[in-house]
Formats: C-alpha cells, structure tokens, sequence
C-alpha cells in the first residue's frame, strides 16, 4: 500500500472543511457588499398592512432565574398584538405575580422534561386564535423591535423567520469565544443567506413561525434535533 498517497488523501480531507470555512465568508461578505452597493437599503416597519398575532413561547426547565428578564422585555416592545406563554417546567418558583392580559405562566403537573411537549402545552393553553407561534429559551431576552420586524417579514409573505442570536455578556474569555462562534454561524448559515436570496438555517429558538404550518409538523420520531427537523419540513415547501 502507498502510505504516502493515503496521507495525501487524508490531509485532502481536513483540508477541504478548512478552506471552505476560511474562504466562504469572504465570498459572501464580497456578494453583500455588491448587493448594498447596487441596491438601496429599505425602511422596515412593522405597523403598515395586517398586524399578526403572535403567541410567543418561552420553555424553562427546572430553573427560572431568567424569567423575570424575559417578561421585561417583552413588555417593552413596540409591537404589542401577542400573548407570552411562559412553560415552567418543574420549576419550583412561584412566577405567577408576572401574569397579566399579555403574560400567561403555565406550570405542567406532570412535569414534561421535554421542549416539544412543553411547546404544544402552551399551544392547547392559548388564550385567543393567533396567527404566528415565536419559540425562545427562558433565558433569551428580545430586542425592542423584535416583533414589530417580524410582523413587517410575515406581511412580505414568510411563513418563517429565523432572529438573529447575539450574546448579552461578553465578560469572560469563554463568553467572548462562544459570541465569537454565535457571529460566525449567523453570518454564514443566516443573514447572507437571507440578503443573497437562499433559505436562512433555523436554530432552536428565536424565531417566528406561521402557526398551521408549525402544527403540521410530527416531532413524535425523528433522529436530529428539534431545530433540524423545522428546518427539513419548512424548507420543503416554505422560504426561510
């Protein structure tokens, strides 16, 4: 056997997955800025045209330190046509202070231990009829505009949108390189996907969703994560 030419082969093979991550962003940062030049940038609103209805979800499991945080932001948004649905997940605390008309707290009994059962918890507890389903993470905090953008997208015609991820804290070296990695794969697997005209990759949380579409989906056997599977079943049919 020629080890030499196995060697060769192997270094081929961790090669390539290096250059392709190396060279990929450059391409793509060349594309948007020739998009940015050649196209003007658009105002985007979220008040003109039909104003949807969004149930957002938000999953703890077992600890609700976040919570508090959460419910302040949502408070704080500029769009106020939704209903968050907080699934506290054998949580001991009591949050129910935080409840009010935009603000349901749902304690399982059973506990689920599971983010899809507690998803479709808050989906049979819904209030009134929306239009669109948001999933977050208990420990997620939303920019002030994050509804009102989305609101703007869904009137364009998307039936899904996958939010941008940025780290609140950057004040240790593992914070900073975990931000650093969240930058990389949204630059790379979202937003110049979305601005060249291709699909964006959905992540687990922060997006918006039309709500039959969602209830469409079988999360009951599937091998990948629950992201992974959204994003197979909306890309079959739907633009991201």
């Amino acid at each position: 056997m020629d080890w030499l030419l196995v060697l060769k082969i192997l270094l081929g093979i961790i090669e390539f997955p290096l250059v392709y991550y190396l060279i990929i962003p450059f391409v793509l940062a060349a594309s948007l800025w020739t998009i940015k030049h050649f196209k003007e940038e658009e105002f985007i609103t979220g008040f003109s045209g039909k104003l949807y209805d969004f149930a957002v979800v938000a999953t703890a499991h077992q600890q609700g330190l976040f919570i508090e945080p959460l419910v302040d932001s949502l408070k704080k948004q500029s769009y106020k046509n939704f209903v968050l649905y907080v699934i506290c997940d054998d949580v001991k605390e009591d949050f129910s202070h935080l409840e009010g008309e935009f603000v349901k707290i749902i304690y399982p009994n059973p506990p689920l231990h599971a983010k899809t059962k507690s998803i479709g918890l808050a989906i049979d507890s819904f209030v009134r009829k929306h239009d669109n389903i948001i999933v977050l993470d208990a420990d997620n905090l939303m920019h002030p505009r994050y509804l009102e953008v989305m609101n703007y997208y869904f009137n364009k015609g998307y039936k899904c949108v996958q939010g941008r991820i940025k780290a609140k804290n950057l004040n240790t070296s593992a914070a900073r390189m975990d931000a650093a990695n969240e930058i990389y794969y949204s630059f790379i697997d979202k937003y110049s996907r979305g601005k060249v005209g291709l699909s964006s990759a959905m992540w687990g949380l922060g997006f918006a969703i039309d709500l039959e579409v969602f209830k469409k989906i079988n999360f009951d056997h599937y091998f990948s994560g629950f992201d992974k599977k959204l994003q197979s079943l909306c890309k079959l049919c739907h633009h991201i």
